[in-house]
């Protein structure tokens, strides 16, 4: 199972900023470990990696760097216009969670 968030990020040229994109399992429990065996993110930026195996993944052109945090991924960005895909996929769960809980 897996849910599918989409973003559009403009920057004017000479700018630079952090886009955020909050994640969670549900509205209850914000946040996922980082070493969660269950839980996949995945982000694309115009059908390029950005975030794959918990890890930032370089060479998109505009994205300097990737962070996970408690609640969130953080992306650092130069300016441009980007277009990311979030993929938020539950892996062997056995907890009860579904797709309509998770939320990005």
């Amino acid at each position: 199972d897996s849910a599918v968030f989409q973003y559009d990020v403009i920057l004017p040229p000479g700018s630079s900023g952090t886009f955020i994109i909050p994640v969670a399992l549900d509205d209850r429990s914000i946040g996922i470990p980082n070493t969660s065996n269950s839980v996949e993110i995945t982000i694309m930026e115009s059908g390029d990696p950005v975030w794959l195996d918990w890890q930032f993944v370089e060479g998109v052109r505009g994205v300097l760097h990737a962070v996970k945090t408690a609640t969130h991924v953080q992306l650092e960005l130069s300016n441009g216009n980007f277009k990311f895909e979030v993929r938020v996929s539950i892996i062997g769960d056995s907890s009860g969670t579904t797709v309509s809980k998770l939320r990005a």
